[in-house]
């Protein structure tokens, strides 16, 4: 019998996963997240590059992050402004100009 999460949208699940800090389906979520299917979708770059800001399941790669949060906010995800912003002040994944 299939689980409720199971029968949830693979994006959906992914997100939850992330969400919900469930480390053991970081993995699952990478996987789904970068399918031919979802990987264009702001709300996937969203949390690809969340995946990769915080190193969930991956090594931490500010620049992927960086990458994938500028896709996400210029899909229109305003979410992904608040990540871009704190890589754009601490100098992840992005050349920081002097002031």
């Amino acid at each position: 019998m299939e689980s409720p999460l199971e029968k949830k949208d693979p994006l959906e699940r992914a997100r939850l996963f992330i969400l919900n800090k469930d480390s053991s389906r970081y993995k699952e979520a990478l996987d789904i997240l970068s399918d031919r299917e979802q990987v264009n979708t702001p709300v996937a770059q969203y949390f690809l590059g969340m995946i990769y800001y915080h190193g969930l399941g991956v090594a931490k790669d500010y620049e992927k992050a960086f990458k994938h949060m500028s896709a996400s906010y210029e899909g229109g995800d305003l979410n992904a402004l608040y990540y871009l912003g704190v890589m754009y002040l601490d100098g992840h994944g992005v050349k920081q100009t002097p002031n």
